[in-house]
């Protein structure tokens, strides 16, 4: 792994059973190699990244949930399908009403208006015209599976996406 030297402290490294002095040595082998500086510069230095505007996606890019809105999470986890329906407003984060409806949608598919339902099969339809449709997930399987993985596991999740995709997105 390459990443800056001040990424690893004493402690983590003293945990992890690496030696910051190896690592330093090798910093400098690397930094005295002609062009390999240039080269992670080439393929790490100018990524950019598009905005990411879908919630469930937002999880991992998006700041964290207020206290409150926390609190009110633990609430809907007791609340029956029908009154989830009436809570998806009053959140201080603006993820939160689409995350929920999301979440009956996948969950609890019977709660859904036929406004939702048609919402809800929108939502689908573009998750897989852009690219997250179950072929390509069957056919990474298969690569691996292929390429040495632990057969039983893979084709127990593979049993498992066939029987669960409809309500996956």
């Amino acid at each position: 792994a390459v990443a800056p030297i001040g990424t690893l402290t004493e402690e983590d490294a003293e945990r992890l059973g690496i030696s910051l002095e190896q690592c330093r040595e090798h910093q400098q082998q690397l930094m005295s190699v002609s062009g390999v500086v240039e080269k992670v510069q080439d393929a790490f230095g100018d990524r950019t990244f598009e905005d990411v505007t879908d919630p469930d996606l937002m999880l991992y890019s998006g700041p964290f949930f207020s206290d409150s809105d926390r609190v009110r999470f633990t609430e809907l986890r007791q609340m029956s399908p029908d009154d989830l329906r009436c809570e998806g407003s009053g959140f201080d984060d603006s993820r939160v009403p689409e995350m929920l409806f999301r979440f009956r949608a996948r969950n609890y598919p019977d709660s859904l208006t036929p406004e939702e339902q048609d919402r809800w099969h929108e939502h689908r339809a573009q998750v897989s015209k852009n690219g997250e449709h179950i072929d390509d997930v069957l056919r990474r399987i298969n690569e691996i599976e292929a390429g040495g993985g632990d057969r039983e596991t893979l084709d127990d999740l593979a049993g498992w996406l066939r029987s669960r995709w409809a309500t996956l997105l």
